[in-house]
C-alpha cells in the first residue's frame, strides 16, 4: 500500500489504468503502450501523486529490466566457469586428438581424463589433487560426461603414464596436424635442457641421478629434460634423460625425433655453447 484514498468513487473501467499510471510515475518509466485516459481518470492520477508527495511514501529504487526479467533480483549459485574451458576442448578438437588416441588404444574414458588434464594445464596448472577441486568449479565434468571425486587421483596418475608411454606417436601426429591447420613450414628449431629435481631417494626411477643442477641442488638426485621447439615456439620433441648425462649427448637423440620437411628443404639448429662439440657440430653438417 502507498497511499490510502479512502471511500473514493474511483472510475471503475479505468481503475486498473490509473493505477498502472501511477506506477510508471513512481518508478520512472514512462508507457508508451497506455491508453488515453478520460479527465476523470487523469484527474485522479494527480490528485494519488499529490498524496504521494505529501505521505511518508519512499519510492522504490529503479528497477533494471532486461526483456522482462528483473536483473537486479537475480540470484546464482553454483556457478562453473565455461568460457576458457569451450576454447581448450575447441583445439582439441581442431587438433584430433581424440581420433590419435584412441588409434593409439585409449579407451573413452581415458581420453575425457586426458581432455581434463590438458585443458588444466593451459588454463590452470594444478597437482592432480589440486586438479580435482578446480574441476568441480568448472563445466568440464558435465561437458566431458566425466564423474571427478578425490578417489579420481589415481587415475589421473595413470592418465599421465598412459600419455607418456605414447609421447613420441603424440608429438609426430601434433607436428603434422599443427602444420596442416597453420599453413607453415618449420625452418628453425630450437633445442636447450633444464632439469628438475627430487627431495626424496628415487630408488624405483633409473634416471634418477646426481648431476650438476641449475638450481644448485647437486644433494638431490634428478632428471634431465630436453625440449625442441619451432621459431613459433610450438613444441616439436621433448624426452627426459639420466640426470648425470651430458648435455652434448642428448642432441644425436633428439634429431633423431624430428621429422625432415618435406622437399629436402634445409633447417637451421639454433643451441646454445654447451652442446656444440665438435662430434655435433659436425653431425649437423652432415645433416644438411
Amino acid at each position: 500500500m502507498v497511499v490510502s484514498l479512502g471511500d473514493a468513487n474511483i472510475p471503475e473501467a479505468e481503475n486498473r489504468l490509473i493505477a498502472r499510471a501511477v506506477e510508471n510515475h513512481l518508478c520512472d518509466q514512462p508507457d508508451l503502450l497506455v491508453p488515453q485516459l478520460s479527465k476523470e481518470a487523469s484527474a485522479w492520477v494527480r490528485r494519488i501523486l499529490q498524496l504521494l508527495s505529501r505521505s511518508q511514501y519512499t519510492r522504490p529504487a529503479p528497477v533494471s529490466k532486461v526483456d522482462g526479467v528483473l536483473v537486479d533480483r537475480v540470484t546464482t549459485e553454483n556457478i562453473v566457469q565455461l568460457g576458457p574451458q569451450v576454447v581448450a576442448l575447441h583445439a582439441w578438437k581442431q587438433l584430433g586428438l581424440s581420433e590419435t588416441l584412441e588409434q593409439t588404444g585409449l579407451n573413452a574414458s581415458q581420453i575425457a581424463t586426458a581432455q581434463l588434464m590438458v585443458t588444466n594445464r593451459l588454463i590452470e596448472p594444478l597437482s592432480e589433487w589440486a586438479l580435482i577441486d578446480w574441476a568441480s568449479r568448472t563445466a568440464l565434468p558435465e561437458l566431458l560426461d566425466i564423474r571427478v571425486t578425490k578417489g579420481t587421483k589415481d587415475r589421473l596418475y595413470y592418465t599421465s603414464d598412459a600419455l607418456y608411454k605414447r609421447r613420441k606417436v603424440l608429438e609426430k601426429a601434433l607436428c603434422r596436424r599443427e602444420a596442416d591447420t597453420f599453413c607453415f613450414q618449420r625452418s628453425i628449431i630450437l633445442y636447450d635442457m633444464t632439469n628438475t629435481h627430487f627431495e626424496g631417494i628415487c630408488e624405483k626411477n633409473p634416471k634418477a641421478r646426481h648431476g650438476k643442477n641449475k638450481q644448485k641442488r647437486n644433494d638431490c638426485r634428478q632428471v634431465a629434460v630436453g625440449m625442441a621447439f619451432d621459431e613459433r615456439g610450438l613444441a616439436l620433441a621433448h624426452d627426459v634423460f639420466e640426470g648425470n648425462i651430458s648435455e652434448s649427448k642428448t642432441l644425436a637423440l633428439m634429431l633423431d625425433r624430428l621429422e625432415r620437411p618435406e622437399g629436402g628443404a634445409k633447417q637451421v639448429v639454433i643451441l646454445d655453447a654447451g652442446f656444440a662439440s665438435a662430434a655435433n657440430i659436425a653431425l649437423l653438417k652432415n645433416a644438411g
